[in-house]
């Protein structure tokens, strides 16, 4: 600044003036500075100034930088804080949006926890209270604690638990809930003869909400098998188990602070359907509380948990349906790792989730089930029954069709029940394979097809019930006549697809007589029998000519094939029509009718009109029969006591009007009806009958020549109703297959073979012919010392048991004992009598009698009157668990039979005055049987069905629907009383069943059920009006020395020879010869016999009998001429075991 140039100043004088500041006269400085103040302000003003400036200047510069760069950092931050701000908007709405949906998840996840809440409360409910009423059923029904000794206005229906070749004979209580009937149409002028078949009705309810309260519940009209049992009944794997329950969503409890409401789901809000799910947007993967994650498959089956054994685990669920005739129940199947269940009205949702049919809309249910089931359910639709079976349980399972598609399966059980369900396409495979895989008994059958899959049936069969013999073998079989007529065409039926569970696939059997007027019915009369070379339409020369003339002058403007007959000789309206009088069917039948019985006129009344009207009148009626006119008397029965109205004649439709030969009796007409089938010239023109129905008559110009052609969508293959786009067309062609009528699948491409002729010589003499021909062992085959109580017949061995002994089969290498002090029951085994395991209090008293109904079922009868049913399981060893008691006696239990073929069992006391039947299968009292005290010995026909109740000196003879036949005094002194009896079941498919008692004093007599010419109307009872029965005597059988009272008898299933036992512990066997008319008698020594006095001849007994044992120091004296005997050798040279 102070080199700066500066106007009068000098530099030199500036640097002079400052200088003095460094001196120490400081006044000289300011003295200075006061005379150069012009100057120096001057020189400040001019220097600061520029430098001020130039301050200014780089101040500006670096404020602009500063601020600049503050600028920059400031809008670096903002962006930064906006970006912040930006990111924890966006999270904070993210997590709102995601809290939203968590609560709605959560208030979701309440809400339905409140809804199972409140449907477990309810269904637990139920439960108690079915429960509940169970037991207060139990004893106030019939012969129970509390209950009447009879029911005079019981209601019967057919049980379709299936005997001995599919027969299904026994009837059970029924305990449905009657619909109200419609009054029967009256004939008006106009009527014709016919009246249209519409698409089955749903019936309407109009209490659907109301709680379903009853004290024995059943299912659906056609259900089989519906009383549920107590749930405590599967631990020890009862047949069936149920829970009768409404859903909480039709009626919630009060004491829950709601109110009954059609559907209290729309009181709470939802989640809406493109919400995310919780765990599927949380980043972090958080999935919620196990315990209450609703998605997991246990929860998803929680529904169906109570209705399961413990422990056992779901392995796969499946949709499905039963056939219950006409209807469908839908449900779910269930396979699990011990069981299978069928449980209804339950269905599976897209989601996963389970609901009731009922609540489910028809775009989630299968569309064919939706068809024929409709949308409206009734009280019916909201019971969750379940019926569950063990794999070894499983005799059988077959593919079947189902309205012509492959959605069928057919499963059959060891005790004699079956159902027919309906799968998705694919779900029947794959549940096919994997009961095939589980089930032991249905795989063993597994490789054998009894018809090619590349010829007819398109399906891998098994054999049913009658063996894994192909098809070809089974033709031979019956050329042979090792089977008979009946058998084969139900298994025919059976290999075609027909199946009782479906009424438009009903079995098919022909008419075979068409005498159906005459007082005798002459069986060698060729006159007697239908042309079975001919379908019904063919048996009136006019009526098939107009057939002919219909077929061949056919034209259709939409192309149609022709056929003859507008009708079929099966379809479901018919099997309803015959079986009207029987329950279920009236019912199926009502739903066909539009809720009300046809005219009077047009119901099957006769069986004399109903030939006339399918062979000659009527030119829409070409019906064939069913299996039941074959086996089933009661069928003709109206035991229910309908209304059916009056005919125009005035006669009231009531029991069928029988032929004149039938006597008035059902069950003479179903006998003559089966003799006639097995007739020899049945027999000798049946393959002409096969050929039209099941053979290569069925299809093609053949059956144009032979007059069989029928409705083309009657044929399998016709049309494919999958490929059907129009829901109303696919709808009207289902109710033309449905009621119209399906042809069975064709099983024979040539002409079926004749069946062989009688052949003499392979004709053995049986004990029912040639009963006068039985021979005595001379000694006993055994002697336990011991009164002998069973004797047990296994492939080439003889069991024979002492008193109070039980064989557990079907090894009976081991036995139970009972009898002990401690009132035990022991398991022994049967070759060294070692004890296996004591279970001691099986009966508040004493155990009086046993019997095994299969390798794991015993039952046990005692001196508390009580039938206890156990189950045999292996629960850390040997055990047996109560399954059910049994309680209907008064005093103790003397004697039981179990019938296996029946899955029956009867049961007497002593001291009762009646015998009581029990169903196995449900472990239910069915009927008592009148009778007279001091009931000793009772048994059960395996083949008929027929019960024989002895007491005293008197045999009762019932059917196996409680009907009494006959009642019998078999000696004058009360003394020589029956102590045991049997029967003996013929291979003669005309009869030939015998009764065998025991006595004590009078030996052993053969007895056979005869119908007497008689028509004294005072013996009609039951299924015999006008009809006596007796007890004909066949045959006395004594010893010759040494008698004892028989207190065991058991003919052999070769029907040769039978065994009989006595108080001494002896079995003896009563063999036939060959015919010759030869007979046993005594040989006391080598010269003289005690029948025919001095010998004659001797020749070995070889050629004679066969298969018995004597004694080796036995000599053996057949009579072979009126003048003496012959030696036949010493009985030890041709020692033989059975």
């Amino acid at each position: 600044m102070l080199k700066s140039k500066n106007k009068g100043v000098e530099y030199r004088e500036l640097v002079e003036g400052f200088s003095k500041v460094l001196e120490l006269d400081a006044n000289a400085f300011l003295q200075w500075v006061e005379a150069y103040k012009s100057v120096l302000s001057g020189v400040f003003e001019e220097g600061a100034t520029r430098i001020w400036e130039s301050h200014l200047a780089w101040e500006l510069k670096s404020s602009k930088d500063y601020v600049k760069g503050l600028t920059l950092k400031r809008e670096s931050k903002l962006k930064r804080l906006e970006k912040t701000d930006n990111s924890n908007a966006v999270l904070i709405a993210k997590y709102a949006n995601r809290t939203q949906v968590w609560i709605a998840d959560v208030q979701e996840n309440e809400v339905l926890r409140y809804r199972r809440f409140a449907q477990d409360y309810f269904d637990t409910s139920l439960f108690i209270e079915e429960d509940w009423n169970k037991l207060v059923g139990e004893t106030v029904s019939e012969r129970a604690i509390w209950g009447a000794p009879s029911s005079l206005s019981a209601r019967w229906k057919l049980d379709f638990t299936e005997g001995p070749l599919r027969q299904r004979k026994k009837l059970r209580l029924n305990f449905d809930k009657v619909k109200e009937l419609g009054v029967p149409l009256k004939m008006a002028a106009s009527d014709s003869g016919t009246t249209s078949r519409g698409l089955p009705t749903n019936v309407k309810h109009t209490e659907t909400g109301e709680r379903i309260r009853q004290v024995h519940v059943d299912a659906e009209y056609f259900g089989d098998d519906a009383e549920a049992v107590n749930i405590a009944e599967t631990a020890v794997e009862a047949n069936f188990v149920g829970l009768n329950a409404t859903t909480a969503q039709n009626s919630v409890d009060p004491r829950l602070g709601g109110e009954a409401q059609q559907n209290p789901q729309q009181d709470f809000p939802s989640r809406p359907e493109e919400s995310p799910h919780v765990a599927g947007d949380n980043e972090d993967g958080h999935t919620g509380d196990n315990s209450t994650n609703l998605a997991s498959d246990d929860d998803k089956n929680r529904k169906v948990a109570r209705l399961l054994d413990p422990n056992d685990l779901v392995v796969e669920s499946y949709n499905s349906a039963r056939v219950l005739g006409l209807d469908i129940c839908e449900g779910l199947l269930v396979i699990c790792k011990h069981n299978i269940y069928l449980i209804d009205n339950y269905i599976r949702r897209s989601d996963g989730e389970l609901d009731d049919v009922s609540n489910v809309s028809p775009e989630q249910r299968n569309i064919y089930n939706v068809i024929l089931k409709g949308k409206v359910f009734g009280p019916a639709d909201l019971k969750h029954e379940a019926r569950k079976w063990a794999y070894e349980s499983i005799k059988e399972v077959h593919k079947r069709k189902f309205l012509f598609r492959n959605v069928g399966l057919e499963i059959f059980l060891v005790d004699g029940r079956n159902f027919l369900i309906t799968l998705d396409a694919r779900d029947r495979e794959t549940v096919y394979n994997r009961l095939l895989s589980k089930a032991t008994a249905a795989a063993a059958t597994a490789n054998e097809n009894l018809v090619n899959e590349d010829q007819t049936m398109g399906l891998k069969l098994q054999s049913i019930f009658f063996g894994a013999s192909s098809l070809v073998e089974l033709t031979s079989r019956w050329e042979r006549r090792e089977i008979s007529n009946f058998e084969y065409l139900m298994r025919l039926n059976t290999l075609s697809g027909r199946t009782y569970n479906d009424l438009t696939q009903y079995p098919i059997f022909p008419w075979v007589l068409r005498d159906y007027t005459s007082l005798e019915l002459d069986l060698s009369d060729p006159k007697v029998y239908r042309d079975l070379s001919k379908p019904m339409g063919g048996q009136d020369a006019d009526r098939a000519e107009e057939f002919r003339e219909r077929y061949d002058h056919w034209e259709d403007p939409d192309g149609k094939p022709a056929f003859h007959y507008g009708t079929h000789y099966s379809s479901a309206m018919i099997v309803c029509s015959y079986l009207l009088r029987l329950e279920p069917f009236t019912q199926q039948y009502l739903k066909l009718q539009g809720g009300h019985f046809d005219h009077a006129d047009r119901l099957f009344h006769s069986v004399s009109y109903a030939w006339e009207s399918a062979s000659k009148l009527n030119t829409t009626d070409v019906r064939e029969l069913i299996p039941e006119f074959y086996y089933l008397p009661e069928f003709l029965m109206n035991m229910n006591k309908h209304d059916f109205g009056t005919r125009q004649t005035g006669e009231i439709i009531d029991d069928v009007l029988l032929p004149p030969w039938a006597k008035g009796s059902p069950k003479v007409f179903v006998n003559r009806m089966r003799e006639a089938l097995e007739s020899d010239y049945v027999s000798e023109h049946l393959h002409e009958w096969i050929d039209l129905i099941f053979g290569f008559k069925q299809t093609g110009e053949e059956a144009a020549r032979s007059l069989n052609v029928f409705h083309y969508l009657s044929y399998e293959g016709a049309v494919d109703i999958d490929g059907i786009a129009d829901p109303i067309e696919k709808q009207a062609t289902i109710g033309i297959i449905n009621n119209f009528g399906q042809t069975p699948r064709q099983l024979f491409r040539r002409p079926h073979p004749k069946r062989h002729p009688p052949d003499p010589a392979d004709a053995f003499f049986r004990i029912h012919t040639h009963s006068e021909l039985l021979l005595q062992s001379m000694y006993p085959i055994q002697d336990i010392q011991q009164p002998i109580a069973a004797i047990q017949l296994n492939s080439d061995k003889i069991t024979v048991l002492g008193a109070s002994r039980a064989l557990i089969p079907p090894q009976f290498t081991k036995f139970v004992e009972w009898g002990y002090p401690d009132g035990s029951v022991r398991l022994c085994n049967i070759n060294d009598d070692r004890v296996l395991g004591i279970f001691e209090s099986m009966h508040l008293g004493a155990v009086t009698c046993a019997q095994f109904a299969d390798e794991e079922t015993l039952i046990t009868g005692g001196t508390d009157s009580v039938l206890c049913v156990w189950k045999l399981r292996k629960i850390q060893g040997l055990d047996f668990v109560l399954a059910q008691s049994l309680r209907g006696h008064r005093s103790s239990v003397s004697c039981l039979f179990v019938c296996h073929s029946f899955s029956t069992i009867v049961s007497g006391s002593v001291e009762d005055d009646f015998a009581i039947v029990w169903d196995l299968n449900r472990m239910k009292y069915v009927r008592s049987l009148p009778n007279e005290k001091g009931i000793q010995a009772v048994s059960m026909n395996e083949s008929t069905g027929d019960i024989v109740v002895c007491s005293g000196t008197t045999i009762r003879v019932f059917t196996i629907n409680g009907d009494l036949l006959l009642s019998k005094t078999t000696s004058p002194q009360s003394s020589d009383y029956i102590m045991c009896c049997a029967i003996y079941t013929s291979d003669d498919e005309r009869g030939g069943d015998c009764v065998i008692t025991g006595h004590r004093k009078s030996g052993i007599r053969l007895w056979r059920v005869v119908p007497e010419s008689s028509r004294d109307s005072s013996n009609s009872i039951g299924i015999n009006p006008g009809v006596r029965w007796e007890l004909r005597l066949l045959r006395s059988l004594e010893y010759k020395v040494d008698s004892a009272p028989i207190t065991c008898v058991s003919p052999s299933l070769s029907r040769r020879y039978l065994l009989s036992g006595d108080a001494k512990g002896r079995l003896f066997a009563w063999t036939l010869a060959d015919g010759s008319g030869t007979e046993v008698h005594w040989l006391p020594n080598s010269e003289v016999c005690l029948g025919c006095g001095p010998l004659n001849v001797w020749k070995r007994w070889e050629s004679w009998i066969e298969h018995v044992v004597f004694a080796a120091d036995a000599r053996i004296i057949c009579c072979a001429t009126p003048e003496g005997c012959e030696d036949l050798g010493p009985a030890g040279s041709t020692r033989r075991n059975y």
